[in-house]
Formats: C-alpha cells, sequence, structure tokens
C-alpha cells in the first residue's frame, strides 16, 4: 500500500506472477479506524505530489477494480478486523508515537515547530473515540481489506 505509483505498482504485481498465480494485497481501508489516523496526520503536513496517492485507496474495492482492469486478473475482497490491545488510550499513543512510522516522520517534522501537540491531541481523541474498555485497557479496531487477485491460465 505503500508503493508510490499505485497503477505502476498492480502493474508489477501482475508483470511478476506466473500464469495461473496469485496476488494477495492488504490495505487499511479509508473509512477505518487507520485510516482515520491517517487522515489526521496528512492533514498536518505539505500535500504530497498530485502523481502520488494516499495508501489507505488500497483499501477501496473500486479503486483496486480500477487498478487491476485490463490484467485479467479475478479480484476477490475481504474485509477483516484486526485489534490492538493496549493498556490505556494513553499508552497506545504514546507506543504509536514510537513505532509506527507515519506518526514518527509527522512528529519529526512537526515537532521542531512545535506543532505536534495539537496533533497529538486529536489522535488521543481518536484512540480514546475508536477504543473500547476491557477489563485489561482498551482495544482498538483497524480494518484492512485483503485482495486477492487470481491471473488466469
Amino acid at each position: 500500500m505503500f508503493v508510490p505509483r499505485h497503477a505502476q505498482g498492480a502493474a508489477e504485481l501482475v508483470r511478476v506472477c506466473r500464469p495461473g498465480g496469485m496476488i494477495g494485497v492488504t490495505a487499511w481501508t479509508p473509512e477505518g479506524s487507520t485510516g482515520q489516523m491517517f487522515r489526521i496526520l496528512s492533514g498536518h503536513m505539505p500535500p504530497p505530489p498530485p502523481e502520488l496517492k494516499p495508501p489507505m485507496m488500497w483499501g477501496s474495492e473500486d479503486y483496486v477494480r480500477d487498478l487491476f482492469a485490463g490484467s485479467g486478473a479475478e479480484l476477490e475482497f475481504h474485509r477483516r478486523i484486526v485489534r490492538f490491545e493496549y493498556e490505556s488510550v494513553d499508552w497506545a499513543l504514546e507506543y504509536n508515537e514510537r513505532v509506527l512510522g507515519p506518526i514518527l516522520m509527522t512528529k519529526a517534522a512537526l515537532e521542531p515547530q512545535g506543532k505536534w501537540e495539537p496533533v497529538r491531541e486529536e489522535l488521543r481523541d481518536m484512540f480514546d473515540r475508536g477504543s473500547h474498555r476491557t477489563a485489561g485497557g482498551v482495544v482498538f479496531e483497524g480494518e484492512f481489506l485483503l485482495t486477492v487477485a487470481r491471473l488466469p491460465e
């Protein structure tokens, strides 16, 4: 999903797959909670060049259909949920600030300018709204789309 030029990436996947082979792609959905997080982050960063599309687009069935149009691939789509369990909302935010690439990059760009804290508060609110409490902490669910492309023999 992080390939810079989606159409070229899809074409390359088809090119290197043997006839009768299968391609699997997973991507966070734009409407899911992880898609919301990416929207928050990108809303505070300069826009990318127009030829670079948001990674979440790979999580949209219609978009992926267009990417593979003309390839002869038969597509099937499966929406799935992954559960992230954290001790607390604050711990979820602190953990993701240390390990999640898009957050790390956004923080590195904005913190020296004194612009990170408002983004952090938006993320904290998103984690708070998007999680539910359990006996052991909070659970945050991320939806992703699994695309399976089967190439003809």
